[in-house]
């Protein structure tokens, strides 16, 4: 099983969509961290479950949070998992990774 490790970048951006979801989106204030939390959890089990991006490097895939609308960009490297961002899929556009 793969470990998943989250960039400094990945880490930053989780809390600031977790602050703008439970003022937002108060109705479900822990509905982004649960989707993120479970979304790890299938990645760590199955990861290429997600789909390849093609605007990074080769291996790089997303997996889109279909609740909060989020893609998690990342790769697999050796016995990691390792997260480069949570971006909104609302965006049109990926990062720039």
């Amino acid at each position: 099983m793969l470990r998943a490790k989250l960039t400094p970048r990945a880490r930053s951006e989780i809390q600031r969509v977790d602050a703008w979801w439970r003022v937002e989106r108060m109705d479900a204030p822990d509905l982004v961290i649960d989707e993120i939390d479970a979304a790890l959890a299938l990645l760590e089990q199955t990861p290429h479950v997600g789909s390849p991006y093609r605007g990074s490097r080769v291996g790089t895939r997303r997996l889109l949070l279909t609740q909060t609308r989020f893609h998690i960009y990342y790769y697999v490297r050796s016995d990691e998992l390792i997260v480069l961002s949570i971006w909104s899929a609302l965006r049109g556009r990926g990062p720039r990774l």
